[in-house]
């Protein structure tokens, strides 16, 4: 009896160790290529390493044996992914369609450890918010430009005729040469 306990306490104690997910989050910029990493503790010793992606879950690669296998079903990933004998998984070339979570299994003969990675595919350039504020500075860089102009001419065809202007306040804007 106290053994069937200390075995289904130590199944249940590994299982929550092994069985644990913990989440990873990278962006990458298109064009750009990415990384997952298992830690390399994690995949010391394993039967069998599967990486999938999306919520639909689709296999995308496996290494079993030391033999790896890359999806060429999904067009996505096409000519895109490389898998090395750690586990670790590269995608090339990242498109927007690519953003997603990957989650990674790992199966040992004690169990099992699974990682989550969350990866966002940024576009290229700026946010469309970035790209109208800089339009709105450029903008006003230039009416103040334009705005300076006029008056820097107006006060120079008035210093030509010698005459002074005040403006509220009693300021000068514009100074006659003596």
């Amino acid at each position: 009896m106290k053994s069937s306990f200390s075995t289904e306490l130590f199944l249940l104690l590994m299982y929550g160790v092994f069985g644990a997910e913990t989440e990873e989050v990278k962006t990458v910029k298109e064009g750009d290529s990415v990384t997952l990493n298992p830690e390399r503790n994690q995949t010391q010793g394993f039967i069998k390493i599967v990486w999938r992606f999306g919520v639909e879950h689709t296999i995308i690669a496996d290494l079993s044996e030391n033999k790896p296998w890359l999806s060429n079903t999904d067009e996505r990933f096409r000519d895109r992914l490389l898998l090395d004998l750690t586990g670790s998984l590269t995608i090339t070339d990242m498109r927007t369609e690519h953003s997603g979570l990957y989650k990674v299994k790992i199966d040992y003969s004690t169990g099992t450890s699974y990682k989550i990675f969350s990866v966002t595919v940024l576009e290229p350039g700026g946010s469309s918010g970035a790209i109208a504020g800089t339009c709105v500075t450029v903008l006003l860089v230039a009416a103040a430009a334009v705005v300076y102009y006029y008056r820097h001419r107006i006060c120079d065809q008035k210093r030509l005729m010698g005459k002074k202007e005040r403006v509220s306040g009693g300021r000068q804007i514009c100074q006659s040469r003596d």
